[in-house]
């Protein structure tokens, strides 16, 4: 039977992802499991004209063109049948408005960075298919994908790196979209801190605080859920933004961008940074899905669907 260590030394062994042909650990894999930071830059800096509608003008140069992004990426949002969204713009607070794929798209990255972006959206994509697979009871391929069965639990990886970057491009899309109304009232023409363009495109880390946090589980709302909410959190009185919600289905996150958490009341209240690993116990059903990091994390492991209320070890 193979465990999570003999999945350590096949991931290790995998071919690396720049392409290049040799095994991952002969190439951009550091001895810790981590990226080297030359791997994980998505858009290369280069001295260029920026896009006045592109929110990542200030990275690297743009293309000519502005291409239609889906904020929320097209290849999670197809995973659902219908689409039920709250929080956009004309609609009530707490409202849930049914839409069609095509409706969840805004002109707000140009076509070079949207390509060069592309890895974050299919690298998402993946993560919640196969988070939803496991609590529907789907078994990955444990011949072909970086999973093992180690006494009766299906354990996976995961990058949480790649994960809480496209939290972040995907809550600047709807902002610089002015699709949800938020607190500040921000609207078109709104565009990130440097720092988060950076974060998005590879070239820096956001440091703790900051970053990514599962929040306590939806119990309440069924595993088959069409539900899919953006929501950024603003400050109304100083007009800066705070941190995203991101809901799917049942999985509730939080991107933290605020240093000073006490701003944000009681949203992070039983919430979990950057855990190790994701923990699913449904009768009959216990996965395990690792994460990596590339800085700090909280080496806890929390409960994505429990029976009552977050749990951590």
């Amino acid at each position: 039977m193979r465990t999570t260590e003999d999945l350590l030394d096949r991931f290790a062994c995998s071919p690396c992802p720049c392409g290049s042909g040799r095994k991952a650990r002969r190439c951009h894999l550091r001895k810790d499991r981590t990226w080297s930071d030359e791997l994980r830059v998505l858009v290369p800096k280069a001295a260029g004209k920026g896009h006045k509608s592109c929110f990542m003008a200030g990275v690297g140069a743009c293309g000519s063109r502005i291409s239609r992004e889906h904020f929320i990426s097209r290849a999670i949002l197809e995973s659902f049948s219908t689409l039920n969204v709250e929080g956009l713009r004309g609609t009530l607070d707490g409202e849930s408005k049914q839409i069609g794929l095509n409706s969840v798209v805004s002109k707000v990255l140009c076509a070079e960075h949207n390509s060069r972006l592309s890895p974050l959206d299919a690298d998402a994509a993946e993560f919640f298919k196969r988070l939803r697979g496991l609590m529907e009871g789907r078994a990955p391929d444990l011949n072909t994908e970086w999973a093992v069965r180690e006494q009766g639990i299906i354990t996976t990886m995961h990058s949480g790196d790649l994960l809480e970057r496209w939290m972040l491009k995907a809550g600047c899309g709807v902002l610089a979209g002015a699709v949800v109304d938020t607190a500040a009232n921000l609207g078109r023409g709104w565009r990130p801190l440097s720092e988060w363009a950076e974060a998005i495109a590879g070239h820096r880390v956001l440091n703790a605080p900051l970053g990514l946090y599962v929040l306590q589980a939806d119990t309440e709302t069924p595993m088959n859920s069409s539900r899919v909410q953006l929501s950024p959190v603003t400050d109304a009185n100083r007009g800066d933004v705070l941190g995203f919600q991101i809901t799917l289905s049942w999985a509730r996150f939080f991107l933290n961008l605020s240093n000073d958490t006490h701003r944000l009341g009681s949203v992070l209240e039983g919430a979990v940074w950057r855990p190790r690993g994701l923990y699913l116990q449904e009768p009959g059903n216990e996965a395990m899905t690792y994460l990596w990091w590339p800085a700090e994390s909280s080496q806890n492991e929390v409960s994505v669907r429990p029976q009552s209320s977050l749990e951590t070890d």
